[in-house]
């Protein structure tokens, strides 16, 4: 398994100036998911923790 996590200029719609994307590939199969701010991506990793 493999973590990388990245930021990116945000289009308008986000209302933040950037967002940060978390990418992780298991097993040849890759997930990406985007938050408005790393503690939103904290927050969302604590309950992955626990499932």
């Amino acid at each position: 398994m493999t973590a990388t996590v990245t930021t990116h200029e945000a289009p308008p719609v986000w209302g933040v100036p950037m967002v940060v994307q978390i990418r992780v590939r298991v097993r040849g199969m890759v997930w990406l998911q985007t938050f408005s701010s790393v503690s939103d991506l904290e927050e969302a990793m604590k309950s992955w923790k626990g499932a």
